[in-house]
């Protein structure tokens, strides 16, 4: 997911899942570096979306929930 805020108005954010460092929300200027060599490409997918407050708020709700969590998949 890429992100902008307003504390931070020249920036990018991810929230990023990998096996080793789980999920986290890393600048796109820390990514950006990496790229061809441990990032081989960045894909995006466009998603339109109502931005009410309540849908917002259930973002923000989300991302504190899943950021610091370890990655993991299962076939369960």
């Amino acid at each position: 997911m890429v992100l902008k805020f307003e504390e931070h108005p020249n920036e990018i954010f991810f929230l990023e899942a990998t096996s080793n460092n789980g999920v986290s929300l890393r600048r796109w200027s820390s990514i950006k570096p990496y790229l061809g060599s441990f990032y081989l490409r960045v894909v995006l997918r466009h998603i339109d979306w109502d931005r009410t407050d309540q849908s917002l708020d259930n973002l923000e709700v989300f991302m504190k929930e899943v950021v610091g969590n370890s990655y993991s998949f299962s076939m369960k």
